[in-house]
């Protein structure tokens, strides 16, 4: 009887562990059409011509995050690279 209740879940555990990766899939196909359509949209817009597109200047301090965001994210892989590596030896 309890192996037929543990054969019962582990094929529960699938079936949700299958469904769980279809909507990933799923999700990141969206967003890769989601950006593949607002990129040409944007390329089309600004083909037209200089006079055309949105003229703005961003300000020192966006610059100063997006560096301190991609150094943080170079971090944080080298830690984890560095935990895994310890992890296994």
């Amino acid at each position: 009887m309890i192996a037929m209740a543990q054969y019962t879940q582990n094929k529960e555990d699938l079936t949700q562990q299958k469904a769980k990766k279809f909507n990933l899939w799923l999700g990141m196909i969206g967003m890769f059409m989601m950006f593949a359509a607002l990129s040409s949209g944007f390329i089309v817009y600004t083909a037209g011509g200089a006079d055309r597109g949105i003229k703005t200047l961003l300000p020192q301090a966006f610059i100063y995050s997006t560096i301190l965001i991609v150094l943080s994210s170079v971090t944080m892989q080298l830690a984890y690279v560095a935990a895994k590596r310890t992890l296994f030896t």
